[in-house]
């Protein structure tokens, strides 16, 4: 049976499952897991009964079940025309259940959505931490991050600082309370090229709200500020409200303790020495 470390994580799958690029670079060897995630199989259709709590555009959907227990249903990964992937969380276990037949490339249980749906309820249900949009470039353990919507600059900053420092995701990425201070992790989705991504993790030393294209400066912001630039950026397990105000507490708690610059550059820009 697999083990696998998520950001800090332990998970064991209870069967053998087909592993490719990048899941295989999570595998680790672990003598007691955090969580152990089954796999089981349905024959014709899943039925349940529950109330729907979000629904992402088809892509997934969540529901709250009679009994109390979380079911994600996977909505993006259709097998020739019929909903084939859920996954069913318990406090101990998660029980993933896949349609008979179902190719073995998506009896893997951490592809999306299934996997980061997972792992962000995880993050929540323990109140330890959030994910982030953003990109994160670690160098001799220190993480820096580098947020903003889509478009604002973060596959570029990643390109620039490939040669310097170890980008761990140019997208997307997991922030986690961590012995008094706070931990960034890569994880495995969202990333735009293989180079932008690994299983790394680093300490969370600076971080820079992306601002105006074209335009080169770094200026500091106060907490506060900065909360309101990166608000937009978390995202919420919005099926659970009770978490909502804990992870807010958490990034403002992030703001207070690290450095936050808002940052500017152009394509051209020496970006190593703004960051120094």
């Amino acid at each position: 049976m697999p083990d696998f470390r998520l950001c800090g994580f332990i998970l064991r799958v209870d069967e053998e499952i087909e592993i490719e690029s990048p899941y295989n670079l999570f595998l680790c060897k672990a003598q007691k897991p955090d969580l152990f995630l089954e796999i089981k199989y349905f024959q014709n259709e899943f039925s349940f009964w529950g109330k729907l709590l979000f629904n992402a555009q088809g892509y997934w959907e969540v529901y709250r079940l009679k009994d109390g227990k979380i079911l994600f249903l996977d909505g993006f990964n259709g097998h020739k025309g019929w909903l084939s992937r859920y996954c069913i969380i318990d406090e101990k276990k998660v029980a993933f259940y896949y349609k008979k037949g179902l190719s073995k490339k998506y009896q893997n249980p951490f592809i999306f959505p299934l996997g980061p749906l997972l792992l962000l309820h995880l993050l929540s249900n323990h109140k330890i931490g959030f994910m982030l949009h953003a990109c994160c470039a670690v160098s001799e353990g220190n993480a820096y991050l580098f947020i903003g919507p889509s478009g604002i600059g973060k596959s570029t900053i990643a390109e620039m600082l490939y040669s310097q420092k170890q980008i761990i995701n140019d997208d997307r990425v997991v922030v986690k309370v961590n012995k008094g201070g706070f931990e960034c992790y890569g994880i495995p989705w969202y990333y735009s090229q293989k180079r932008y991504f690994s299983p790394s993790s680093g300490r969370i030393s600076k971080i820079f709200i992306l601002g105006k294209k074209g335009e080169e400066y770094i200026k500091r912001l106060t907490p506060l500020k900065a909360f309101r630039k990166i608000y937009p950026s978390v995202f919420f397990a919005l099926w659970n409200r009770k978490t909502i105000e804990n992870t807010l507490g958490l990034v403002k708690t992030l703001l207070s303790k690290v450095p936050c610059y808002e940052l500017g550059f152009r394509k051209n820009s020496d970006i190593y020495t703004l960051l120094c």
